[in-house]
């Protein structure tokens, strides 16, 4: 059995034995605690409530008690070694609120939380994130404590950093698939070689079979051998140039997957962090799902502060973003070429030229498109475009009082502001109290749906689409041309608002 299987093992044997140690002890205490006796020393109780509080504190594992809704009441001092986190700054708070990060596993993280209400113990190994922001792989037993009723009161969760197993691990399996690699290639040989050793036993069998007939065809079995051998010297030279050709191929093909996957990189690189846009949207989420190494399809996002005009005709300081999902034509290498021009020309529309209005936007990219394919030259072959969904969110900037810096990253959406169930939900709050967000669409074929819960008062909720918990739904349709070249006509886009 491998080292760091062995060292995994017993990390979870000790991390089972302190949970039933902490839950047996606790069960027996809360039958009946005596902290001292007669003469006012220390009781039996006593010394296993001392025994056991020492234990939970300096053991290496870390130690978590958290209530019946998991939120933490205790931890250890190997809790504060392992994240960096003190007690004071976790306690009443979720563990996933504080260790979950950016790239936890999102299915690790469900099964955990589906775990948790199963009224069982249970063990599981997940990636989170410490106070500095390092990852680290924890393994840890989670024991809830139930009471006559068998309801949850409690959780204990003892658990350690398994960081550098899973590097071995990783390790372990990079050996593995070189060895794979290395030994496949020795067993694709082996099979070329199986099969010319029948070739030739064939032959020699052919061979022996006219060796027969030789006294009485000699002269026929002569020219007839000459020709095998011809043919022989043939196959060999044909086989020598196949591999030739098999050598080059591999190596070629090698060369363009090389350069495609440093191309990902690079287009990897221009698209937005999610970070940066859950600054202002905190519950956001992308579903973006390349079809090869590198996407036809991207998203796009950035934030402008300007002027807004009131119905009044006054001017106020406003914060402004754009997000647009965008379908180029063609997929891998071609489609990541598009959404390079495009994303250019996004950035060119809004950032250097300071436009504003979605539909605007689309227009420059329609022009921006085609000048730089040239598509208006009679000659032109390329036919490309993209399909795309752009909104711009607007709200008023409030501005720090005089003499305080102006924080960037408010977020648009304040949560604080709280409704009744069954009323209709609050005018959203930007930038601080009473402020409402403006919403502003445009589309190239790709519609926006807008789904809320309660109110029906707006057009396009005339034909609502039920998605169940009081939530409805409207689709606002795009205009039915691509941001491109597209049959002879062009048409200016509309503005929804």
């Amino acid at each position: 059995m491998p080292a760091m299987l062995i060292n995994i093992v017993i990390t979870a044997m000790l991390c089972t034995g302190i949970a039933l140690f902490f839950i047996l002890k606790i069960k027996r205490m809360q039958k009946s605690i005596v902290l001292s006796d007669d003469r006012g020393q220390p009781g039996k109780d006593g010394l296993e409530l001392e025994t056991l509080s020492l234990v939970a504190r300096k053991t290496d594992n870390y130690v978590m008690i958290s209530d019946k809704d998991d939120r933490i009441e205790w931890v250890n001092e190997g809790f504060t070694r392992l994240t960096g986190y003190t007690p004071e700054e976790v306690i009443g708070k979720n563990p996933a609120e504080i260790l979950r990060g950016e790239f936890t596993d999102t299915e690790d993280a469900v099964r955990v939380d589906k775990k948790a209400k199963e009224k069982k113990p249970y063990s599981a190994e997940i990636l989170n994130y410490n106070k500095k922001g390092d990852p680290i792989w924890m393994f840890f037993n989670v024991t809830p404590i139930l009471n006559e009723k068998e309801d949850i009161t409690k959780y204990i969760t003892v658990g350690s950093d398994i960081t550098e197993h899973k590097k071995e691990e990783e390790e372990l399996k990079r050996q593995k698939e070189q060895i794979e690699k290395k030994y496949g290639k020795m067993w694709e040989t082996s099979l070329a070689v199986h099969k010319q050793k029948e070739v030739v036993e064939n032959l020699n069998a052919e061979l022996n079979e006219q060796k027969e007939k030789l006294d009485q065809a000699y002269k026929h079995l002569s020219a007839k051998n000459a020709k095998l051998w011809r043919t022989s010297l043939l196959v060999n030279k044909q086989k020598e140039e196949v591999e030739k050709i098999r050598s080059e191929l591999t190596t070629k093909n090698k060369d363009i997957t090389d350069s495609i996957q440093y191309a990902k990189i690079i287009q990897q690189a221009i698209l937005p962090r999610v970070s940066e846009i859950q600054k202002f949207l905190p519950e956001m989420f992308i579903l973006y799902k390349p079809k090869d190494i590198v996407s036809g399809d991207f998203y796009w996002f950035t934030e402008k502060v300007g002027n807004r005009q009131s119905a009044v005709g006054n001017k106020s300081n406003s914060k402004l973003i754009f997000i647009a999902a965008c379908d180029c034509t063609g997929h891998g290498v071609p489609g990541a070429f598009m959404s390079m021009i495009g994303n250019d020309l996004l950035n060119n529309a809004v950032i250097d030229k300071g436009i504003t209005e979605p539909a605007s936007i689309l227009d420059r990219l329609q022009v921006g498109i085609r000048f730089t394919l040239r598509q208006d030259r009679a000659d032109s072959e390329a036919q490309d475009g993209m399909d795309m969904a752009l909104i711009s969110l607007t709200a008023p900037l409030q501005l720090p009082p005089k003499g305080e810096s102006q924080r960037t990253g408010t977020p648009l959406i304040d949560k604080t502001v709280s409704h009744q169930r069954g009323d209709s939900p609050p005018r959203p709050k930007v930038g601080g109290k009473g402020a409402a967000v403006t919403l502003q669409y445009a589309g190239a074929n790709n519609p926006l749906y807008i789904i809320r819960k309660g109110a029906k008062s707006s057009e396009i909720y005339k034909e609502a689409i039920p998605f169940g918990e009081g939530l409805e739904g409207a689709e606002v349709k795009g205009d039915k041309q691509p941001v491109g070249i597209y049959g002879t006509v062009i048409k200016p886009f509309t503005n929804h608002t």
